[in-house]
């Protein structure tokens, strides 16, 4: 949606491509469909360590159907 910063995403399946790259399937809790990717669009990453701490990640985007 526009203007929403932060999306709330599941990780429904984790698919190790070579040793040294794994691809992440991600998907919304209610199934709703993710906007297109835009072309040069990256995605960043927000998790909370077991610490308590927040590491941030920004990576391409990707979009495959």
């Amino acid at each position: 949606m526009p203007g929403e910063v932060w999306r709330t995403l599941v990780v429904r399946r984790r698919v190790q491509e070579s040793p040294d790259t794994v691809s992440f399937v991600l998907e919304t809790p209610d199934g709703a469909p993710i906007p297109a990717a835009q072309p040069g669009q990256y995605v960043s990453v927000a998790v909370r360590l077991v610490d308590g701490a927040r590491q941030i990640r920004s990576r391409p985007w990707s979009s495959s159907a």
